[in-house]
């Protein structure tokens, strides 16, 4: 079985991790972040990138764990069989070893009360007995060492069961982190939320970052080519099975009254939903976006692109060609100031248009 971390080192690195992550820490945090934005103009977008970041890396950490612990659970079973085998051998020499050393026993006893000439006979069994011991013996060191193999065993049993319980309550730990930095996420996008002034700067960062997806859209919808995607109105398939909870168009703000212009759709499914291609095209940008979080895009040709925001998990590359209905991530929530949900653009020549009606009915 493949080395793992010393015990004690391992739960330290967890606990060390962890040791400021409870809620009401972390909620502290959440607190001197909102005082911090409150009193400089630092980006409101960046610092909960960073809020992000945290929970991804310990999710992250806790899976690989897990996965760990699993993998030293998943040993436990060959080391039992392979204890199980060694007692096994051991108790079949033994047994094979008792009778004969019984009957060599009653031989030597029944001789001694023999005329000389009848305990020269017996003798000669005995030592015939004798030769069958000698074999007897390497049979005997063989279940002595089988005896060792089985100490060996379960001493490695021992270790690996220790390894598995140590990593599952690391993965526990970092478990308990990542809901920690999550809770204060949440407490910072609800204190963003509440005062209007800071609310307002985030808008204005969004509608940066909106701008500069223009301007990256725009170049890339420079370099067109030739597919006949614009016959695909009305027959495009859906991204994501779920709700549209905002539509393409205008939007209010119901607490402060603000008007915004959504290039896009938003569509709330649960976290992990696989994400597919609307239809074939090539993958022109597949990482983090600010205000996007994970972001892919594809060409579809004659200037069409499609994006897909806020993924769990990006699951194509740069330059890659899909097909329609190829798995390109995981529905997430990347970027987002309000958990899980795709959002999706439809562009034509760069300008954002709405994408339901090219949806099949």
């Amino acid at each position: 079985m493949r080395r793992l971390l010393p015990l004690c080192a391992l739960l330290a690195a967890a606990a060390e991790a962890e040791t400021p992550g409870s809620v009401e820490a972390r909620l502290r945090e959440a607190e001197a972040t909102l005082a911090r934005l409150r009193s400089d103009e630092s980006s409101i977008l960046e610092a909960l990138e960073v809020l992000e970041a945290e929970i991804r890396a310990a999710a992250a950490a806790a899976d690989e764990e897990e996965r760990r612990a699993a993998e030293a659970e998943a040993a436990l079973g060959p080391l039992a069989a392979e204890e199980a085998a060694a007692r096994e051998a051991f108790d079949a020499q033994i047994e094979a070893l008792g009778p004969r050393l019984r009957a060599r026993y009653r031989i030597l006893r029944r001789g001694s009360h023999l005329a000389a000439e009848k305990l020269s006979a017996v003798l000669r069994s005995a030592r015939a007995l004798d030769r069958i011991l000698a074999v007897d013996l390497d049979a005997l060191r063989e279940a002595r060492a089988a005896r060792l193999r089985v100490e060996a065993a379960r001493a490695r049993n021992e270790v690996a069961r220790k390894e598995a319980l140590a990593l599952a309550e690391a993965a526990r730990l970092r478990r308990q982190g990542a809901e920690a930095a999550r809770a204060a996420l949440a407490a910072t996008l609800d204190g963003i939320r509440r005062e209007r002034r800071l609310a307002e700067r985030l808008g204005q960062e969004l509608r940066d970052a909106k701008r500069r997806l223009d301007r990256e859209l725009e170049r890339l919808a420079r370099a067109r080519s030739a597919s006949g995607f614009g016959r695909r109105y009305g027959a495009l398939r859906r991204p994501v099975a779920g709700i549209v909870e905002v539509p393409f168009g205008r939007v209010v703000n119901a607490k402060f009254g603000t008007v915004t212009h959504h290039n896009g759709i938003d569509i709330r499914a649960p976290q992990g939903t696989e994400v597919v291609a609307v239809d074939k095209g090539k993958v022109v940008w597949a990482e983090w976006f600010r205000g996007y979080g994970n972001l892919v895009i594809l060409d579809h040709g004659d200037g069409y692109h499609t994006l897909y925001g806020h993924l769990e998990r990006i699951d194509v590359q740069p330059g890659e060609e899909v097909e329609g209905g190829t798995a390109i991530g995981t529905v997430g929530e990347t970027g987002s100031l309000k958990g899980p949900f795709l959002y999706f653009e439809l562009r034509e020549q760069g300008k954002p248009v709405d994408p339901l009606p090219w949806f099949a009915r």
